[in-house]
Parts: structure tokens; C-alpha cells; sequence
């Protein structure tokens, strides 16, 4: 089976999640407050080291750009995977966990695709079967805090299945995120009823409203950058061909389609369990950048 990060070369130079863990699990420290800033302090310093390497690879192969994306994804998904475990167990540990204590950890957006600019935006989201109780509560605060600790932006959400639904339903914006979602850690069994039920409840028979209401999101976006593509100062996320325009084609692509080409973990796409789909299936907005390049020029002379 494949997995959507299996094409990086050497994924250990990266991060090498288990010594982490390892040098993490050595960690003597009683007290709480202290352990966690030992452990901030040891992720910080694999997150910077990971920095490197993909600086490095980007520097000595310019060209694999989507490459270097997916490598600063991976990287935060080990990170996120460390920090989930560690806060589990060490900070909150809990010797008879209950169903409600259930709690899934996904990606969305850019990074819900596997594709991240060096410091670019870390768009996560927590799932709950229900209403969260007061261990996971004290979970989700203390991931949040280290990650700020640790430099990172967030983008994050913390939503009950009921919730996500709604939201996904009346929101267009969660709805456009949730497409791309995947499942990065915790309850599996979670992960797959919030993706069963978005695609019964929120994309069976929408598609096509679905694409008419992001049209109209183009177009509002289209009309405050200009409405142009030839300015001499293009804005590459926001204007006419731009980065945002082909994601955007991605997530009508999600909508309507269930397809093997889709990643194996999306939550539009097939279960990570089943992880048919090739971590290097082409999509549209694999190309976002390569479309930026050409979609803007700048307006020929006329005099």
C-alpha cells in the first residue's frame, strides 16, 4: 500500500519521528508545566533541523518544487503526531479513556493537500464525537499552546461531528476547507464516520450548487483585485489564474467526484484505510504554481 508521502527520498533525513519520540519518552521530568517546555523544547529543535533539510533540498534541486512542499508537510505531520501522543499520555493521560474522550486530528486546506511553503499557515482541525469533555479540553489547550511555542500560525477549529456538519452546510469557506481534510492523527474509527457522513450529508447531490456558489466566490474575488490579468504587480494568490483560482478547481473537482485519483486520505476521497490512491497522483492543484506563473503578464505596450 501507498502512502501520500512515500515518493520523498529519504524521509528520516527530514524528521526521524521515533528517535523524537524516543528522546521524548526518556523525559524524567514529574512536574507537567516543566515536561512540556522540555518537550517543546526538544520539538522546536527537530522542527528547525527539518527546516534545514528542506532548504537544503530545495537549494540543490530548484525545480522540485512539489517536492519540497510535500516535505514541509510531512514534516509538520510528524510534529503534529509527536505532540498528539505526548500530550495524550504524558500531560493528560487517562487509564480508562471513555467514547467521548475520542478525539481526531485532521489537516485542511493546502495543508490537508500535503503542500506547504516554508512557514506557511498550519490549517488543522480537532473532531470530537460530541460534546468535548473536560480531558479533551485540557488536550486541545495544551497542543495549541505548544505549537504557538514552538513559532508556528495556526488556522485551527475544534468541532463536534454535529457541528461540522452544520457548519459545512450553512459555510461555504468550511465546506471548501473540509474537501481537502485528511486524517493526520487520533481515532480512526472517528476520522472515517466524520468523512462517511460529509460525504452523505453535506456532497450527495450538491455539486452543482456547490460550483455555481465558488463562480460567484471567483468573481467577487476577481472584481477587488482588479479584474484583470494585466497588472504589472500581480497579486499570485488572489488575482485572475492565480494560486487560489486553481485550488478552487481542485475542490469543485472534490465535490463531484469520488475517484481513485483522488489522495487516499481526504476526506473527500477513499479511506486512509484502504489507501488505494498513489501519493503521487497529479492533481489540479498540484500545478497551482506552474498555472501562476503564466496566468498573470504583464500587459504588452502600446505606444
Amino acid at each position: 500500500m501507498t502512502g501520500r508521502f512515500d515518493h520523498l527520498p529519504n524521509r528520516r533525513a527530514i524528521i526521524d519521528r521515533r528517535a523524537v519520540a524516543d528522546t521524548i519518552a526518556a523525559l524524567d521530568e514529574t512536574d507537567p508545566v516543566a515536561l512540556g517546555r522540555q518537550a517543546t523544547i526538544l520539538l522546536k529543535a527537530a522542527l528547525d533541523a527539518g527546516r534545514v533539510e528542506v532548504a537544503k533540498r530545495l537549494a540543490e534541486h530548484p525545480s522540485r518544487g512539489l517536492e519540497v512542499s510535500s516535505a514541509q508537510a510531512y514534516l509538520i505531520d510528524q510534529l503534529l503526531r509527536l505532540l498528539f501522543d505526548f500530550t495524550t499520555t504524558r500531560l493528560h493521560p487517562a487509564p480508562a479513556p471513555t467514547p467521548d474522550d475520542r478525539l481526531t486530528l485532521i489537516a485542511v486546506g493546502g495543508y490537508g493537500r500535503g503542500e506547504m511553503a516554508p512557514h506557511s499557515d498550519v490549517d488543522i482541525g480537532f473532531l470530537t464525537p460530541g460534546k468535548q469533555t473536560a480531558r479533551v479540553e485540557r488536550i486541545i489547550e495544551s497542543m495549541l499552546y505548544t505549537l504557538w511555542d514552538l513559532g508556528l500560525k495556526l488556522g485551527q477549529s475544534s468541532r463536534s461531528l454535529d457541528e461540522m456538519i452544520r457548519q459545512a452546510k450553512a459555510d461555504i469557506t468550511v465546506r471548501t476547507a473540509l474537501l481537502e481534510a485528511r486524517y493526520v492523527t487520533g481515532d480512526m474509527d472517528l476520522y472515517e464516520e466524520a468523512s462517511r457522513r460529509f460525504k452523505v450529508e453535506v456532497q450527495a447531490d450538491t455539486a452543482r450548487a456547490f460550483i455555481a456558489d465558488k463562480l460567484v466566490e471567483r468573481d467577487l474575488r476577481h472584481r477587488k483585485m482588479g479584474d484583470t490579468r494585466y497588472v504589472v504587480e500581480p497579486n499570485v494568490k488572489e488575482g485572475k489564474g492565480a494560486c487560489v483560482i486553481s485550488t478552487r478547481c481542485s475542490g469543485s473537482a472534490s465535490t463531484s467526484t469520488t475517484s481513485s485519483a483522488r489522495h487516499s486520505s481526504s476526506m473527500s476521497g477513499c479511506s486512509p484505510r484502504r489507501n488505494i490512491a498513489s501519493s503521487t497522483a497529479p492533481t489540479i492543484s498540484s500545478r497551482r504554481c506552474a498555472a501562476t506563473s503564466t496566468a498573470s503578464p504583464v500587459a504588452p505596450r502600446t505606444g
